[in-house]
């Protein structure tokens, strides 16, 4: 999975964060995301949201982001 940043601009036309975007490169890294927020897509192209969070693996070492799965009915 690749992560990339991406900006908008601000008043002054100056680039300011606006966030990140984790992009599958495999079927396995799609279906993943697929398990975790389902496969249905508005009309906007949104498939789910979830809060994430970003934490050390053991507390010092290398950390990652954790989404937890959407619940579906």
């Amino acid at each position: 999975m690749k992560i990339e940043k991406r900006w908008k601009s601000d008043d002054k036309r100056k680039r300011v964060p606006r966030g990140l975007v984790l992009i599958a490169e495999s079927e396995e890294e799609s279906d993943a995301l697929d398990w975790a927020f389902g496969k249905g897509v508005g009309y906007d192209g949104l498939i789910g949201t979830s809060t994430v969070e970003c934490k050390l693996a053991d507390g010092y070492g290398e950390h990652y982001i954790y989404i937890p799965v959407v619940e579906r009915s």
